[in-house]
């Protein structure tokens, strides 16, 4: 996602990019990748600037992973990084993204749609990606990238027993019986 303003000395468009990911229906989604700069070509040629490349995550596991795993990538190619992992929820995040705070973090299209559009996720994971990817850099001048390749799909997991005995097999099964179950997290 692009964010932080043009730092003095710096040459080149600096289009700082955070991860994208695809928001399936009933939660799912695939993180995307970060690069520095993106240009037509495809390519990660970096634009010079003071200072180090701020990443910064969001306060849960996922997003700290994802965000150390964009810093070391990044030292990997000589770029100097300071890490900003767990920085906050998405409002902060995003806030800090946008202000130039932070040059880069990991986010879900999902929660980019529904938390920050404030729309409904509607058709497949490929049509939200395409709507973030179209709407935030008119309206943020903020970019996603492609997703990184692996997903993250959350499903409700049963004891064999239980399901057997109460004879659920799909969803509708367990609504008929929750009443009767509790749930847990």
């Amino acid at each position: 996602m692009r964010g932080r303003p043009q730092r003095a000395g710096a040459t080149g468009a600096r289009a700082c990019l955070t991860a994208a990911a695809l928001f399936a229906l009933l939660g799912a989604a695939a993180p995307a990748a970060a690069q520095v700069r993106f240009d037509e070509g495809g390519g990660d040629t970096l634009a010079t600037a003071e200072g180090p490349l701020v990443v910064a995550s969001k306060p849960f596991g996922e997003s700290y992973i994802l965000g150390e795993m964009f810093a070391q990538l990044l030292e990997s190619r000589g770029i100097r990084v300071e890490r900003r992992l767990g920085l906050g929820a998405t409002e902060i995040a995003f806030r800090a993204l946008r202000t130039g705070a932070v040059d880069v973090y990991p986010e879900y299209t999902g929660t980019g749609l529904v938390a920050l559009l404030g729309e409904t996720p509607s058709g497949s994971a490929g049509a939200v990606f395409r709507r973030v990817a179209t709407v935030f850099p008119e309206r943020w001048g903020v970019h996603w990238l492609p997703p990184l390749g692996f997903e993250n799909t959350y499903a409700i997991a049963m004891r064999d027993e239980r399901a057997e005995s109460l004879g659920i097999r799909t969803l509708r099964d367990l609504a008929r019986h929750a009443p009767a179950l509790a749930m847990g997290g």
